[in-house]
């Protein structure tokens, strides 16, 4: 199991949610 994928999919749901909570004004 390569860690860089795992990697790179945690970092696009953080971006992801993280752009989400800005647009909701939620803070995860």
């Amino acid at each position: 199991m390569s860690l860089t994928p795992s990697l790179r999919g945690l970092a696009s749901k953080v971006l992801f949610l993280g752009s989400e909570s800005s647009q909701s004004g939620f803070n995860v």
